[in-house]
């Protein structure tokens, strides 16, 4: 299950870093090949979640490949 692995205080901590150093936008679940490692239901919830935390602060994209 994800939250046995899912490290969400890191996760929150990246994001903020990121946009502190002026990034134009964030790339979640795409570029690692995280997305097919995971279930469906892990996928949206890391979606959900770095979305929510990205609040529309910077552009928003979510990996689709899989």
């Amino acid at each position: 299950m994800l939250e046995n692995y899912m490290d969400y205080k890191a996760e929150i901590q990246t994001i903020e870093y990121q946009i502190k150093n002026e990034i134009d936008a964030l790339a979640i679940l795409g570029t690692t090949g995280e997305a097919p490692t995971i279930t469906d239901d892990e996928y949206e919830r890391v979606a959900k979640f770095s979305y929510d935390k990205i609040a529309g602060r910077v552009k928003f994209i979510l990996g689709s490949g899989s």
